[in-house]
């Protein structure tokens, strides 16, 4: 592992306000964006006291592809914060960096839940009996968070793709429907023929949760298995016969939020009923249906999509609810109109949110005005962290 110059990295990090400021100087008067500079300012933040910024430097090198920052990642699995070292564990992770093992592997045994679920997520990528072996132990001993994450981590390994291991864990936990139905969604990657033959199985059991059968027909109309496409349309009818009180619209709005309906639209006559719905009993909704009906309404045609605005318009939003909003409005398919909403999160009072919009800007395809229109942020934002995803969303885009 290559030695930090101690010297050098106190020359960089005395040096990171100059950097911000020199940078966004010569790109407010010249019209130019200095890339060298800009990595040159990652570095720095790696190794900046401030934590956001040692946070915002490990994502950037993940998202950004920055595989030369490794040796200024690899410190950062030592940090205080625990942010900063689940982030760099997932930088390291799409590295695949196996001298960070040993590391990592203490970490997840010794750390908190967040961090440990990162260390899953590295495990999934390094393909050896170790790392599959602790995958085992977060299914077996690990909370759903943590199950959920090595499980996906397991079918990743698609040098040994252990089916009969796998089908031992979904069959063990079928009385947590909302467990199984992600794990059955990751066996999309899975190409073995069981797979087929274990989930036509499982549709056909009369004691399964009907959320289970839509997410195991998602993962058999990716194999070319369609034959159970009517199947999931009578399952969304019924729940939409059976409203006769509140709390069964909840159980309507997690069906048409499933996955399936992305790839197998809802018949429009359905679309239309659901769109009523939600119109005529949005008031009465509280935080968890909201979170599913914008999932629905990103499963509907585009010409539902504006009942997001009424949503959007609803005071004292949660963060969760806000982080839906986002992620819908990045969705493909929304209209650019409605995509404008997005920067209406820059001004948040939330310091996540503006941080969590940037993001998502980061990997949108940026039309001039818009561009223009979040390079103001460089002026109006006081946090370097904030100003450091703005430059990224530049460097993309210059």
């Amino acid at each position: 592992m290559k030695e930090l110059d101690i010297n050098n990295l106190n020359q960089i990090t005395g040096n990171i306000n100059s950097l911000f400021e020199s940078l966004i100087k010569k790109r407010l008067y010249n019209n130019t964006f200095d890339k060298s500079k800009f990595l040159s300012i990652i570095k720095a933040s790696l190794l900046s006291e401030d934590k956001n910024l040692r946070k915002v430097g490990a994502k950037l090198v993940r998202r950004l592809r920055l595989i030369e920052f490794i040796d200024y990642i690899r410190p950062l699995l030592n940090d205080n914060d625990p942010t900063v070292r689940a982030v760099s564990i997932l930088a390291l992770a799409q590295m695949k960096d196996l001298d960070s093992f040993n590391k990592i592997k203490e970490i997840y045994f010794n750390d908190i839940i967040p961090v440990k679920t990162s260390a899953l997520m590295y495990f999934g990528v390094i393909e050896n009996q170790e790392s599959k072996n602790i995958l085992i132990d977060a299914l077996k001993n690990g909370n759903e968070d943590l199950k959920e994450n090595a499980f996906q981590g397991l079918t990743w390994h698609t040098k040994d793709h252990d089916f009969n291991l796998m089908k031992s864990f979904i069959l063990k936990e079928l009385s947590n429907p909302y467990l199984v139905s992600k794990f059955i969604k990751n066996l999309v990657v899975v190409n073995k023929p069981e797979v087929v033959q274990f989930l036509e199985e499982l549709i056909l059991k009369t004691d399964i949760s009907e959320y289970v059968i839509l997410s195991a027909i998602y993962v058999l109309y990716y194999k070319n298995i369609t034959k159970y496409l009517l199947l999931a349309d009578s399952i969304l009818i019924k729940y939409l016969k059976d409203l006769d009180n509140l709390s069964k619209h909840l159980l309507l709005y997690e069906i048409t939020a499933n996955s399936l309906w992305e790839i197998k639209k809802i018949p429009i006559n359905e679309q239309y009923k659901i769109s009523e719905i939600i119109s005529s009993y949005l008031n009465y909704y509280k935080g968890k249906e909201l979170k599913y009906i914008i999932r629905t309404i990103k499963n509907l045609n585009p010409i539902f999509h504006n009942l997001i605005i009424k949503i959007f318009n609803i005071d004292k939003l949660s963060i969760d609810l806000k982080g839906e909003l986002i992620s819908f409005l990045v969705s493909k398919n929304v209209d650019k109109t409605l995509k404008i909403l997005l920067l209406e999160f820059l001004n948040d009072p939330d310091l996540y949110i503006r941080e969590l919009t940037l993001f998502n800007l980061l990997t949108t395809n940026h039309i001039k005005s818009t561009l223009a229109y979040i390079e103001e942020y460089l002026y109006k934002y006081e946090e370097l962290h904030l100003k450091l995803v703005i430059l990224a969303i530049l460097y993309l885009n210059t």
